[in-house]
């Protein structure tokens, strides 16, 4: 008789962790890979390959995926939802890797301090 351990992975380490952070009208804040962040920034809590940015407040947020280059700012409107990276294969490594020091973007509230639900897709 052969036996067969099946150990269980949670549900968020195989398909997405969800996390709120707070985003305020001065200054940036970082998203980054660090596994530590500096005060202030934002963590990755897995690696992952898509993240995608809810909205969920009534002010609109302004997004930069390059924090020193205002041409490369968005604005994520009110309600709205904005995916950076996309799904790819399991065989390769993560696009946004836990660790990596890379920014990945930029946040600053149009008024005031908003929460944002950051998902993270592995």
């Amino acid at each position: 008789m052969e036996v067969f351990l099946i150990m269980a992975v949670p549900y968020e380490t195989q398909n997405a962790i969800r996390n709120d952070f707070a985003v305020p009208a001065t200054g940036w804040t970082d998203l980054n890979g660090l596994t530590t962040g500096v005060s202030g920034d934002v963590v990755l809590p897995v690696s992952c390959n898509q993240i995608e940015i809810y909205n969920n407040s009534t002010s609109d947020v302004l997004m930069r995926t390059d924090p020193g280059n205002a041409a490369s700012q968005i604005t994520i409107a009110a309600g709205a939802t904005w995916i950076i990276g996309t799904p790819q294969a399991k065989n390769v490594p993560p696009r946004f890797p836990v660790g990596f020091q890379n920014v990945v973007a930029s946040f600053q509230s149009t008024s005031g301090t908003v929460d944002l639900t950051l998902v993270s897709i592995p």
